[in-house]
């Protein structure tokens, strides 16, 4: 028998672990006038053009969005983050979004943040 717990110590130990990554959450606000396109700098532009997939988010709507935690690449994900911006459909210009980190696990990308205040809980309103 004691053989026995010996052979199976190390099989059983590993499903006594997580596994899971840890998961963190955002949100896009957009306070603009128009509907915004979500892009990103990673991405070529010729790809928005082309696609009929376009990621677009209407005023006063909010999308969420989840990511995974890994200390390690907290300032790749910084940069990431930054590398997001937006464009207005009436205008069709470059914007950046308005980041604001609540926590490592929690960020806000705001668009037109001059028309919003943050309410204290990690969340944001619109302010006309």
């Amino acid at each position: 028998m004691k053989y026995l717990l010996i052979i199976l110590f190390p099989f059983l130990l590993p499903s006594c672990l997580a596994f899971e990554p840890i998961m963190g959450g955002g949100i896009i606000y957009n306070f603009c006038e128009y509907p915004i396109e979500l892009r990103s700098d990673n991405i070529p532009e010729h790809y928005y053009k082309n696609n009929k997939h376009k990621k677009i988010i209407y005023p006063n709507e909010t999308k969420y969005i989840t990511f995974i935690i890994q200390d390690d690449l907290v300032e790749e994900q910084n940069k990431n983050r930054k590398k997001q911006y937006f464009v207005r459909s009436k205008s069709n210009i470059k914007n950046k979004f308005y980041i604001d980190e609540y926590s490592q696990a929690r960020i806000n990308l705001i668009a037109c943040a001059e028309n919003a205040k943050p309410i204290g809980d990690g969340n944001w309103i619109k302010t006309n």
